[in-house]
């Protein structure tokens, strides 16, 4: 039998199993039994990778709904908005390289700190806010490149184009928060990696070489965004 869920309503049910689950409620029970047995690290959940490229846009209109409510002086729910874009990068977090996700957990700390600050009514400007933004969809575009080399296999290569979809998707969104670290060498990652997801997606790509390319060339142009982010 299918059932159909409107989508927005699909996401809230998703967003609210997985918040109480991380909360430490035990509904890690209901999730499908392909997740191995055990419980999950102190601060995360665990949830079947199959629904997260359905929440791959929430963080984007947590951080626009944040912007709006702070430009109107909705501080708390402003904050609010922002810790809610948390509760997907703990998800990532949780099926992260060990590199990735600590680049998340860095990014999840400055974004409460953020909702902490505009609660309080410190927070500096809009601009900050983009910037910060930005940064937190650098990391989750790293933690997907970081995924997709970990998992570079010919079993592996649907789950490659999930990652590289993901991490053109968040570095698309990082340089449109961020104006100061557009570059034509990402513009061109971005086309690529999404050509390459694309093929693996309808099977088209029946050799690692694509694969090789794009994780070569997106590994030294996320290296550069980094750099720019820490100056």
């Amino acid at each position: 039998m299918k059932i159909s869920i409107m989508r927005p309503v699909l996401v809230l049910i998703i967003l609210i199993v997985a918040t109480l689950a991380w909360s430490g409620n035990g509904l890690s029970q209901y999730f499908p039994p392909a997740i191995p047995a055990g419980p999950p690290a102190e601060g995360y959940t665990i949830l079947n990778e199959y629904y997260l490229p359905a929440l791959m846009e929430e963080p984007e209109r947590c951080f626009h709904r944040a912007r709006e409510n702070f430009i109107k002086k909705e501080l708390k729910i402003a904050a609010e908005d922002i810790r809610k874009a948390t509760v997907y990068l703990r998800l990532e977090a949780g099926r992260s390289t060990d590199e990735g996700k600590e680049i998340l957990l860095d990014s999840i700390r400055e974004l409460d700190e953020l909702a902490a600050k505009i609660e309080k009514g410190s927070a500096p400007s809009v601009k900050e806010l983009d910037k910060v933004f930005s940064r937190a969809h650098q990391s989750l575009a790293k933690q997907h490149y970081l995924k997709a080399v970990k998992i570079k296999t010919d079993k592996g290569l649907r789950m490659i184009g999930q990652d590289l979809k993901a991490m053109a998707y968040h570095l698309e969104r990082a340089i449109i928060w961020d104006s100061d670290i557009i570059d034509t060498p990402v513009k061109t990652i971005i086309e690529k990696a999404r050509l390459v997801a694309e093929q693996l997606a309808n099977k088209k790509a029946t050799n690692t070489k694509a694969v090789n390319d794009i994780l070569n060339s997106t590994g030294k142009e996320i290296g550069k965004l980094e750099h720019k982010k820490e100056k």
